[in-house]
């Protein structure tokens, strides 16, 4: 498929971007939580956040990215539903390109680092055992759109019309940081180098998204494969 959509300049604004940027590294990953905190101390007394605080602030993110991320949704639908029959046949042969490079990269981690999986997957189990409900939806629903919207939509679609490689590089190493950013708070550094399985998740959704000229089948993409891991945690 020829580069048409993404030669041209984002449908972004920059007021749109930076604000994205800010709903995401700031208020989900700090403001919020606090916020949720707060609120359920003062009404509930409790030091926590409770499951349906955290749904609702999951909700408003699904519901705040996609306001302002919609010019590139809007670009992408229309190239989704000419290519229709193509692109669900790239979902499929990226799937299973996905999982393989996951498999092989986790194993190289592994015996590198000794550790049998990263913190962040660790936390998704633990968490499953007590609200899988909560996390089905996270982990199926939110993150694919959002994720997919903030570092596809925002930073790739910011940098493909100047320059592909830098566009893929860049969104696949800021979606592989977030998903190791735990290991600045527990100090384990060998967690670190899980960054090497997220950052190649990263380079299939952008390699995607720069072959299907189109959002939604990265964010489909991220579902099925997701969905899939979530099904594993249920055995």
């Amino acid at each position: 498929m020829d580069n048409i959509v993404l030669s041209k300049k984002s449908p972004v604004s920059n007021r749109r971007a930076v604000l994205t940027v800010l709903n995401y590294f700031v208020g989900y990953l700090f403001l919020y939580p606090w916020l949720g905190q707060l609120l359920c101390k003062f009404f509930f007394h409790l030091d926590g956040i409770t499951v349906e605080v955290a749904m609702v602030i999951s909700i408003f993110m699904i519901v705040s990215t996609v306001i302002l991320m919609w010019p590139v949704i809007e670009e992408s639908v229309p190239v989704f539903c000419k290519h229709l029959y193509s692109s669900v046949g790239r979902i499929v042969f990226y799937l299973i390109g996905l999982f393989f490079t996951t498999m092989f990269l986790s194993v190289l981690v592994m015996i590198i680092t000794g550790l049998e999986t990263s913190n962040n997957q660790q936390g998704i189990e633990q968490m499953f055992q007590n609200y899988p409900a909560y996390i089905v939806f996270s982990v199926v629903m939110f993150a694919p759109i959002v994720e997919e919207l903030v570092f596809r939509g925002c930073f790739f679609r910011s940098f493909s019309h100047k320059n592909l490689g830098l566009a893929i590089g860049l969104s696949s190493l800021m979606f592989g940081f977030i998903h190791i950013s735990d290991m600045l708070l527990t100090g384990n550094l060998l967690d670190g180098m899980y960054l090497l399985v997220y950052a190649g998740m990263g380079l299939w959704f952008g390699w995607l998204y720069k072959n299907s000229q189109s959002i939604l089948p990265c964010m489909l993409l991220h579902m099925v494969y997701n969905s899939i891991s979530v099904m594993m945690l249920m055995q």
